[in-house]
C-alpha cells in the first residue's frame, strides 16, 4: 500500500473522526529498512513526501482525485468525510 493511502486509511479510522478537524504530522523517513519494504530508493525520499502531500491536500477537497507524478499514479479517489478545513501539515525529516 503507498504511503498516501496509508495515511488516508489512518485518518479514516481515527477514533473521533466525526469532528472533521485535525492537523497533520508526517515524517520523510529516514531509516532504509522503510524504503526497502515497499523497494524504494531512499533518496527518492523529497518526491515521495511531495506526491504524498499534493495526494492528501487535494483528497480534502470531497472530489475525485486524479493523479500522474514521477512516483503515484491514481484516480477517482474520493475521501470522505471531508475536513470542515484544510488541516495543517507539519513535516518532520532529518538532514
Amino acid at each position: 500500500m503507498e504511503p498516501a493511502f496509508r495515511t488516508v486509511l489512518c485518518r479514516a479510522f481515527y477514533p473521533d473522526c466525526r469532528c472533521r478537524k485535525f492537523d497533520l504530522g508526517v515524517g520523510i523517513g529516514y531509516r532504509q529498512v522503510e524504503f526497502d519494504q515497499f523497494k524504494y530508493k531512499i533518496s527518492h525520499r523529497p518526491s515521495f513526501i511531495d506526491e504524498d502531500i499534493e495526494i492528501l491536500r487535494r483528497s480534502w477537497s470531497g472530489e475525485p482525485v486524479n493523479f500522474s507524478g514521477k512516483k503515484f499514479e491514481l484516480g477517482d479517489l474520493r475521501v470522505m468525510p471531508t475536513p470542515q478545513s484544510n488541516p495543517k501539515i507539519y513535516l518532520g525529516g532529518m538532514a
